[in-house]
């Protein structure tokens, strides 16, 4: 399986000291790459994108988060990416001090549920541009995004962002789609809602 799912994670108590937080608006940034961290943010709803920049200006999506995803987690005291709100999104923050005291007194797993969102999305990443196809990156990526939501439908993810993700053309992505379409592997509906309609056919032509 390519995409990591906190549903399967251990249910563990909630973050000590949580602040529930103003939702933030569909193109609003939680916070900076290379800011420096003061707190991690557990998602409540919406969808965000990680986005990192090359020096030459050339963006690049790390990861989508959604619903109880947690972000932030830093790399030499600041964020590794621009995490940038989608949809409209809810989220809770714990400050790293309230994290580190929790930790000490004993709350190891929370560390490791902590860090797996990203460092799950990172090998999901990393595996589907391994794809060396167009058409089954993209399959690869709709069945991940299939598995992640327990078969929601996709919505709200431009394709323009899904070519930046599998580093690919808006032009082929719209292509892909449409040969998926056709395939009868999905519906669309609208231009930004993907249904999976034969997950089977689906994960098939992700491995052709």
């Amino acid at each position: 399986m390519l995409v990591h799912s906190v549903s399967n994670c251990p249910i563990l108590p909630p973050l000590p000291a949580v602040a529930v937080q103003p939702h933030a608006k569909a193109g609003e940034t939680l916070f900076w790459e290379g800011e420096e961290t003061d707190c991690l943010y557990h998602l409540q709803s919406g969808i965000v994108r990680g986005v990192r920049y090359t020096e030459e200006g050339e963006r690049n999506i790390v990861g989508f988060y959604f619903a109880g995803d947690r972000i932030g987690v830093p790399v030499g005291g600041t964020y590794r990416f621009t995490a940038e709100a989608i949809t409209v999104v809810t989220y809770a923050t714990v400050r790293l001090n309230v994290l580190a005291d929790d930790i000490r007194s004993g709350g190891t797993a929370r560390l490791f549920e902590t860090v797996q969102t990203e460092l799950g999305a990172d090998e999901v990443h990393s595996q589907l541009l391994c794809r060396q196809g167009a058409l089954q990156r993209m399959c690869a990526f709709a069945a991940c995004l299939y598995r992640r939501l327990n078969g929601a439908a996709i919505e709200a993810i431009a394709q323009v962002d899904i070519a930046d993700y599998l580093a690919l053309t808006p032009e082929t992505v719209c292509r892909s789609l449409k040969k998926m379409r056709d395939s009868g592997v999905i519906a669309m509906p609208r231009h930004d809602r993907i249904e999976v309609v034969n997950p089977a056919a689906l994960t098939a032509m992700s491995l052709q």
